[in-house]
């Protein structure tokens, strides 16, 4: 796996978002919150584990202590790592002002997202052979959104082989750090049984953009980066984006998105291929507790 630097489906005024922000202790510290805020949030999230037991509660109470925590309101993902490895918590992705209005659900959600993505972006624990896993997901996600609109469940059915071979070299190529060479386009391709004369591939699949490109020249799917960012942000919201883009984010993603009642992270993920979902967060599930 890799850590992405920057995203491209997040992108603000400013250019694309960081992943790890590559800020000193000294800037961060003007973000963060006063320590009894702190403290209450922590409470919250005891207190949630407490009425929800569950086997990452653990995990988040034994590392609460190392998440920094920040109001960082141009900054619109709800958590990152720094350079030297600590988990941020951005309140800023809940539109509360009282830090007494703040919900358990959410903030538990917010600790255990940020942890885990500190831990994966640290350890890089996801080794080959998880790429199909994160791959099969990606085609159930693109099947549920845009199958049916795009014919794939219907006349273009003939057309769902190319789709899961263009994820899976994307999968391979950009968040697995593969070398994208016609050795490696081949081996996919005989997966699916395509024959790649009859496809355009002149595209980096280290883009998500020239991917999703990829999709739409190939008459697949008519999608643009435009189209696919505005449509995650509706189905699941912000947080949901870096998903596509970066294995931590995905891991991170798809965990904090089982607690149930927040409102960060979109459980509609877990509807889209249940057993495949559940298969995904035993693998986070393992990975993080040997990553903490």
């Amino acid at each position: 796996m890799i850590v992405k630097e920057k995203f491209e489906l997040v992108y603000k005024s400013t250019g694309n978002v960081y992943n790890v922000l590559p800020l000193s202790s000294g800037t961060l510290k003007a973000y963060e919150i006063e320590k009894e805020d702190k403290n209450h949030l922590i409470g919250l999230v005891n207190t949630f584990g407490r009425m929800k037991p569950s086997p990452l509660t653990p995990i988040i109470k034994d590392n609460a202590h190392k998440c920094i925590i920040v109001k960082m309101p141009e900054y619109p993902l709800p958590g990152f790592a720094t350079k030297s490895g600590n988990p941020v918590i951005n309140l800023s992705s809940i539109p509360v002002t009282l830090i007494t209005d703040y919900m358990p659900t959410d903030i538990y959600s917010l600790f255990l997202y940020s942890i885990s993505l500190a831990a994966f972006v640290n350890k890089k624990p996801f080794k080959s052979g998880v790429e199909v896993n994160i791959a099969n997901m990606i085609f159930s996600i693109f099947m549920k959104i845009f199958g049916k609109k795009s014919g794939l469940i219907g006349a273009f059915k003939d057309l769902i082989p190319k789709l899961q071979f263009l994820i899976h070299l994307y999968v391979k190529v950009s968040m697995m750090g593969e070398i994208q060479r016609p050795n490696l386009i081949n081996k996919v391709a005989s997966q699916f049984y395509i024959n790649t004369n009859e496809m355009k591939l002149d595209y980096d699949f280290n883009s998500v953009s020239n991917f999703l490109t990829a999709i739409n020249e190939n008459n697949i799917i008519s999608i643009s980066t435009f189209k696919f960012s505005s449509t995650i942000v509706n189905i699941a919201g912000m947080a949901s984006l870096p998903m596509f883009e970066d294995v931590s984010r995905f891991f991170s993603t798809t965990l904090a998105s089982t607690i149930p009642g927040n409102t960060n992270f979109s459980y509609y993920w877990s509807k889209v291929n249940p057993g495949l979902f559940q298969k995904l967060n035993n693998i986070a599930y393992t990975n993080l507790k040997r990553s903490v």
